[in-house]
């Protein structure tokens, strides 16, 4: 499963925060800057997230468009060939997207947005029928876990995803209560 990268102004947070929620609640992994750890490397966190998602969820706005953080957001998904979908706020879309169809959002998660996400970023309907949603992993705690169960010490782990060897220690311990519903 691959994920949605949410780019927006944080004049825009309340919003944001609507769309992380609606599709995260129906299985969809979403990464946003409110995923950023004490510790992280957040510039390079945040790049290596845009350049890898399956789609960019742009939530246009003047702000958005003012804001040169969403144009770099923008530029790092397009550089790599990911899948733009414009979600304009009140009507607002960007000039520079004109030749890319946009769906208008106004905090309501639709049918014709859902159908818009690409696949990939949904949980296997097996894992999110049985599983509840707090359970699925992120793609860094997935890469966590895939990095203890190869053996790799936390402070590898830690260099590869940016973060220190005790982040680490502290993201396996939690996650670790988590999975077992702290049960060990």
């Amino acid at each position: 499963m691959s994920h949605l990268f949410l780019s927006y102004s944080h004049a825009d947070s309340v919003m944001a925060e609507r769309l992380a929620q609606g599709l995260q609640a129906r299985g969809h992994a979403l990464w946003y800057d409110r995923q950023l750890q004490p510790g992280q490397r957040w510039l390079q966190r945040l790049s290596r997230a845009a350049r890898d998602c399956a789609a960019l969820l742009l939530l246009m706005s003047p702000a958005a468009e003012a804001s040169p953080w969403v144009e770099m957001e923008l530029c790092i998904a397009l550089r790599y060939g990911r899948p733009v979908l414009p979600l304009a706020l009140q009507g607002h879309q960007f000039d520079a997207l004109a030749h890319v169809q946009h769906l208008d959002f106004d905090g309501e998660i639709t049918r014709q947005l859902l159908d818009s996400l690409p696949p990939s970023t949904r949980a296997p309907a097996a894992v999110s029928g049985g599983i509840p949603p707090q359970v699925l992993l992120s793609d860094e705690e997935r890469q966590i876990c895939l990095g203890v169960a190869a053996g790799r010490s936390y402070r590898d782990i830690g260099a590869a995803l940016d973060l220190s060897g005790r982040t680490v220690r502290r993201r396996v311990s939690a996650l670790r209560s988590r999975l077992t519903g702290g049960r060990g």
